[in-house]
């Protein structure tokens, strides 16, 4: 600050030189007068050049000084690590997101392509994490989880699990590419059958080869507006009690709760379906989220990926809203929640990984202690995920 009020001081003096040196007169007269403002001018200039100095000469002096300071406290929180985290390959996913966060550098130094729409291809979320969307005219939550990394070092295949939100609107291209392109063979519909009773017949029920397995994974309401309420936002105090910290996390515990057998039965069907299955609801969000959470995981997916998975949906947010509000059947629900209950939260989806851990002994024990059969687990990992080589 100093130094710009003193290089202000400077050009007004230059400006009285100059007027000196300019007017009419003889030239050792003109000189004269300009000499107050000559002498301005370089006591500005030598007084700025000392602060420069000075602030160079602190610079230098407490720059060492900061960096010791910085080093010891990152020394401090380093040995409070514990040592098994550094042979974690989560770990080391983790330092890497934050390393390449958005607006940062990647790993290796590359810029992010601001000039392709995020659509345009796949998008890295986090070291081994890329969400391949897929896009169709009928649905705008559709994605591919092939190449998500496993904790053996291998990943997911891909073209053998894709998820979704509804499917009602689906056109003769959106159906070609999924089942001729991409050879979907099995769609996972996690509705409630009032929910199918209203919505009607969707395009995929009258293709040969895809089979259609229902299983609603909330209590059947008899009413297709309860069960969406029901889906998308919580019962409030129920929600809760399961898990008051997040309440969407409770809501997702409810489903294990209230269906075990038709979450099971959503899982088996993915691992004996032969080609790619699909798994769906309204949203695509809240059933299909935690379904394919636990698909991945009894898989062997990272837990870091599965999140990242889960908070993808968050980029589709808006979009999804707006086509549900163009059903009859989601509309009046979808207008009376607040837009907190439309986000994908990864901290939801990473508490109720915890509580997988921590209350059922993990979510591969769960499954196989509510009726999927050792077979159909070993069937399920050998479909979704890469073999190591040799």
């Amino acid at each position: 600050m100093v130094s710009g009020v003193l290089t202000g001081f400077a050009l007004l003096a230059t400006t009285g030189v100059l007027e000196a040196l300019f007017t009419a007169g003889p030239t050792p007269q003109r000189v004269r007068a300009a000499l107050p403002s000559l002498i301005v001018v370089a006591a500005a200039v030598g007084s700025r050049a000392g602060l420069q100095a000075a602030a160079g000469w602190a610079q230098a002096r407490l720059h060492p000084q900061v960096d010791r300071v910085v080093e010891i406290r990152l020394l401090d929180l380093t040995t409070q690590v514990e040592l098994a985290a550094f042979d974690d390959a989560a770990f080391y996913d983790a330092l890497d997101c934050g390393r390449r966060r958005p607006g940062k550098e990647g790993a290796a130094g590359e810029q992010p392509d601001t000039d392709k729409p995020e659509s345009a291809s796949p998008r890295p979320v986090c070291k081994g994490v890329v969400m391949p969307w897929i896009d169709l005219e009928g649905a705008v939550n559709v994605r591919d989880l092939g190449g998500l990394p496993t904790d053996d070092g291998s990943e997911t295949v891909a073209g053998r699990l894709l998820r979704a939100d509804n499917l009602q609107e689906l056109s003769p291209s959106d159906i070609r590419r999924l089942v001729q392109d991409i050879g979907l063979t099995t769609v996972v519909d996690l509705r409630s059958s009032a929910e199918l009773a209203s919505e009607g017949p969707a395009p995929l029920d009258a293709v040969p080869g895809v089979r259609h397995a229902h299983h609603p994974v909330i209590p059947e309401l008899g009413s297709a507006t309860d069960a969406v309420a029901e889906a998308l936002l919580l019962k409030q105090a129920q929600d809760r009690s399961r898990f008051p910290s997040d309440p969407t996390c409770g809501h997702y515990l409810g489903y294990l709760e209230d269906r075990p057998d038709q979450v099971v039965g959503a899982v088996r069907s993915i691992a004996r379906d032969e080609g790619a299955a699909l798994v769906h609801c309204a949203a695509g969000k809240d059933r299909t989220g935690v379904v394919v959470a636990l698909t991945l995981t009894a898989t062997g997916v990272r837990p870091q990926a599965v999140v990242a998975d889960y908070a993808a949906t968050g980029e589709r947010a808006e979009a999804i809203v707006n086509r549900l509000r163009r059903s009859s059947t989601y509309a009046r629900d979808i207008d009376s929640l607040p837009a907190e209950a439309h986000r994908a939260r990864p901290e939801t989806m990473t508490a109720f990984l915890q509580q997988m851990e921590s209350r059922y002994g993990g979510v591969a024990r769960w499954l196989t202690e509510h009726g999927l059969s050792a077979e159909e687990l070993e069937l399920l990992q050998a479909k979704l995920r890469r073999p190591l080589p040799g």
